[in-house]
């Protein structure tokens, strides 16, 4: 297929699973790109505006394998230098699989589903802080020191976030707000919360990303306050970068808002991220306002929240700040470099420990 050595990527996005773990892919095959390496990721992606993302990616995509030997198969005529998995719905063994043809590295988010992989990355806020998990023989990468991050989100952090925050006012006096419920709102719960933020503080100007743009529209507004509708889109990061505040579910994208100094106050959306939503609130990166069960059994309670944390710029810029100096940006430069050290030292025996 190519001369340059390759990097296979493991990854799905569906409306249902959202598109993180692709992201997150995305974000590594930048890097290894960058490296002289060729990404090849294997995947099914049926999350329309994920599939722009890829095809402006330095990637090549091809049809994820239906079973463990066509998986196997696969990686043989690619001959990777490498093999990335990224999901929690890959069976045992496709991971074996993997192992058997190119070192493997394999994400996990708390607790690792499989363990047969050489390098096992766990890139939450917290992690490197937890128990780690018992396997032997594979190599432990925990923390934020480890957070992927994509180019499009890095080249927009700033040198420090604390002074646009507490000096910036907008022409209109509203204050910006972006409402973000991960990249597919897989529970539709976005305009209800819409609806809450605009009932409960005035003068807003309310960015709101949803499938749903005719029912954003239709959102009631009083005077003062203003809706923009933005359809899930790869160019969010310009938005995130200049709203006073992200109402985000708690996925990959609190790691980009960290990277980016944005101040956010997090939502548990599903149980997957309650170790991302805890590590952040517990660590200062951002405000914390529970899992989306409560916030839609008190969705004025939320809003209330969200209109106390726009009202207080300092605390704001805390959590901006605390973020940023969480989340470096080079973190998928030391993931490929632990790769890379594996690599080149295959079959020569290892002994497990963790890095932190």
């Amino acid at each position: 297929m190519t001369a340059q050595r390759v990097l296979a990527l493991r990854a799905d996005a569906t409306p249902r699973m959202g598109t993180g773990h692709v992201m997150r892919c995305v974000a590594l095959a930048e890097e290894a790109a960058a490296r002289g390496l060729h990404p090849v990721l294997l995947t099914t992606c049926e999350v329309p505006w994920l599939a722009q993302v890829l095809a402006a990616a330095p990637l090549t995509v091809i049809d994820a394998p239906e079973t463990a030997e066509d998986f196997r198969t696969r990686l043989g005529q690619l001959a990777p230098w490498a093999v990335v998995i990224d999901a929690y719905h890959i069976p045992k063994a496709h991971y074996l699989a993997a192992a058997a043809v190119a070192p493997l590295l394999a994400a996990y988010d708390g607790e690792p589903r499989h363990a047969h992989a050489d390098v096992l990355y766990d890139q939450n806020i917290g992690a490197d802080r937890s128990t780690p998990p018992s396997i032997d023989g594979a190599l432990l990468l925990r923390g934020p020191s480890y957070a992927v991050v994509r180019d499009a989100i890095r080249k927009l952090r700033p040198v420090a976030p604390t002074r646009r925050i507490l000096h910036r006012t907008g022409a209109t006096g509203r204050r910006k707000v972006l409402l973000v419920l991960g990249g597919t709102d897989a529970r539709d719960a976005t305009l209800q919360l819409a609806g809450a933020l605009l009932t409960q503080i005035p003068e807003l100007d309310l960015s709101v990303v949803t499938p749903d743009t005719s029912g954003a529209r239709a959102l009631t507004t009083a005077p003062g306050q203003r809706v923009d509708v933005i359809a899930p889109t790869p160019a969010l990061a310009t938005s995130m970068a200049a709203t006073d505040l992200v109402v985000s579910a708690a996925g990959t994208t609190t790691i980009e808002l960290c990277c980016l100094g944005v101040p956010s106050a997090l939502i548990q959306v599903v149980d997957n991220q309650a170790p991302v939503y805890q590590g952040a609130v517990s660590h200062g990166c951002a405000e914390g306002l529970g899992t989306l069960d409560t916030v839609l059994a008190h969705p004025h309670q939320t809003a209330r929240q969200v209109h106390d944390l726009l009202a207080a710029p300092a605390r704001r810029a805390e959590l901006a700040e605390r973020a940023w100096q969480t989340v470096d940006n080079r973190g998928r430069q030391r993931i490929l470099d632990a790769v890379g050290n594996i690599a080149a030292d295959r079959h020569l025996p290892r002994q497990g420990k963790t890095v932190q």
